[in-house]
């Protein structure tokens, strides 16, 4: 038997999970939903940024939770400062 006695062989598993390790997996842009590729930087599609970037605390949130957090914290110390 040669070397070349195996070039006609198909594919084995071997030769499956190299593909596999290769393939890039795909995730769904943030902002249109179009998917692409997880090393993206920034969507082809709709070109919003997806690198990273440090959200703040109030990220996402309804202005009127905001409003309603501070009115009842404002309440609390209102009614601790009166009592004492």
């Amino acid at each position: 038997m040669t070397d070349f006695d195996d070039i006609n062989e198909g594919p084995d598993q071997s030769d499956a999970d190299l593909l596999d390790e290769d393939r890039v997996e795909l995730i769904p842009c943030p902002h249109c939903g179009e998917m692409l590729s997880e090393f993206a930087q920034q969507c082809p599609h709709c070109k919003h940024w997806i690198i990273n970037q440090p959200k703040s605390m109030f990220a996402g949130k309804r202005l009127w939770w905001i409003v309603l957090a501070a009115l009842g914290i404002g309440m609390f110390v209102l009614i601790y400062a009166l009592s004492v």
